[in-house]
């Protein structure tokens, strides 16, 4: 099986991504795309799907497995971005 996800991030400045390099060994991701997301960048709010990032393209033997595989690149992977209040959020899935 296989699938992908995107994500998109809050209004604000990426001031960190965490886990790249490690969701891109995984044996079970095939291609990480992207592209123009660096810190420092302003992020802004998502109007339409043409504004997500991604895709992450991710295996597995089955449904269940790749369901399983997904979760795992979510919790590894992180970008913070910092609002203009000073708080910090990260990458929204849906």
């Amino acid at each position: 099986a296989a699938g992908y996800v995107c994500f998109h991030l809050p209004e604000g400045v990426i001031k960190g991504i965490y886990g790249l390099d490690e969701i891109k060994a995984l044996p079970f991701v095939k291609m990480v795309a992207l592209v123009g997301v660096e810190v420092g960048m302003k992020t802004e709010r998502m109007i339409n799907k043409k504004m997500r990032k991604g895709p992450i393209l991710v295996t597995g033997e089955n449904r269940e497995d790749l369901e399983k595989n997904i979760k795992t690149v979510q919790e590894i992977f992180r970008i913070d971005v910092e609002n203009d209040r000073g708080e910090i959020s990260g990458i929204i899935w849906k």
